[in-house]
């Protein structure tokens, strides 16, 4: 299956985003239960799964605690990039909400993906069920990438003050007993690390110590052009040869003797 990617820190692709294309296809019976209704984006006439790109969020707390696989992230700094979060969450479940599949069943509860408490939280989940997982979950588990470029960093390494940009996958509406809402996966995370591990000098430089270089401090040396002398053009006269005149009466009585063999 092909794929949709919408990167809410750029304004025309939150613009350019036609709520119209989505599609929300025919329900799968899990079971008696649990049920859901897969989605799609509707791009160059093809059905493609929906994923989206958010700007950086700054970590409020430590990720030590984790315990199940649903995280609650504030979003946080307030401005127009973190702003399109909320915007496009509410898109989406207004578009739901007023779904002919589900606008007829009064009784239906919708639980938001935004805590109703304080809409600058938001929920995703790890994965599709809500079963217990390992606080100490890696990037074996999840695309986890960081700017310390460690292949071995986990979730409990997330401090506070540090930074985190996802991506979620939204790709079904699940419905169970009288209750449903939007689903969204974590499908990928980057990581960065506060400035305060990155041992960053603000006085005097803001390279990192670990990716300083050497600076030299001697004047440069410069290398001159060379300078081409050229020498004096000497100009001599032409050079005359001499030319030799034969009397042609002379010529004629002089009689040639044969050359004897």
């Amino acid at each position: 299956m092909s794929y949709f990617l919408i990167n809410l820190e750029n304004e025309s692709d939150f613009e350019n985003f036609k709520i119209e294309n989505l599609i929300i296809d025919s329900c799968i019976d899990s079971d008696s239960d649990n049920k859901k209704y897969l989605l799609y984006y509707i791009d160059d006439t093809i059905p493609k799964e929906i994923y989206v790109k958010l700007p950086r969020i700054r970590l409020t707390n430590d990720w030590t605690n984790i315990k199940y696989n649903q995280l609650k992230i504030r979003i946080t700094p307030k401005y127009d990039k973190t702003d399109r979060i909320i915007k496009f969450i509410n898109l989406l479940e207004e578009t739901i909400k007023s779904n002919k599949k589900f606008v007829k069943k009064t009784k239906l509860e919708f639980i938001s993906l935004l805590i109703k408490e304080d809409t600058h939280y938001f929920k995703t989940f790890f994965q599709d069920n809500k079963t217990k997982i390992s606080s100490n979950l890696n990037n074996k588990d999840i695309k986890i990438i960081s700017n310390l470029n460690n292949d071995n960093i986990k979730i409990t390494d997330f401090k506070n003050n540090g930074e985190i940009q996802m991506v979620l996958k939204i790709n079904n509406i699940w419905h169970k007993n009288n209750k449903y809402g939007l689903s969204s996966q974590l499908y990928q995370i980057k990581y960065f690390v506060p400035p305060e591990i990155l041992n960053i000098d603000f006085i005097d430089d803001e390279i990192p110590v670990y990716k300083q270089v050497p600076i030299f401090t001697k004047s440069p040396v410069v290398i001159q052009s060379p300078v081409v002398i050229q020498s004096p053009i000497i100009t001599q006269p032409p050079i005359t040869r001499p030319v030799l005149m034969i009397n042609s009466q002379l010529l004629q009585s002089v009689k040639l003797k044969s050359i004897k063999k």
